[in-house]
């Protein structure tokens, strides 16, 4: 299996996080605890969240959004993932 460059574990759950350097004033962290200890559990939304943040740490590079506006779209967007994930599920019964 391919290295997942954002998802890391930390103790026994995965977690997404990724980091991006905005000139000389330190470290942009963004971090979401996935919550499982299942790794291919964690895979799949991991991904998608790694590819919707592209354009979100491009923008805190070039300061056009705050670091709060990053978490409060990371949050948006882990929370639409997991209605989807919830509506898939009901739908499978």
């Amino acid at each position: 299996m391919r290295k997942q460059h954002h998802l890391c574990k930390r103790g026994n759950l995965y977690q997404w996080r990724r980091k991006s350097r905005r000139l000389s004033t330190g470290i942009i962290d963004l971090k979401h605890l996935r919550g499982t200890t299942n790794l291919r559990t964690a895979l799949i939304p991991s991904r998608k969240i790694s590819a919707q943040s592209d354009m979100v740490m491009e923008k805190l590079a070039q300061w056009q959004i705050s670091h709060e506006d990053a978490r409060k779209w990371l949050s948006r967007v882990v929370q639409l993932g997991r209605e989807n994930r919830e509506a898939e599920n009901v739908a499978s019964i």
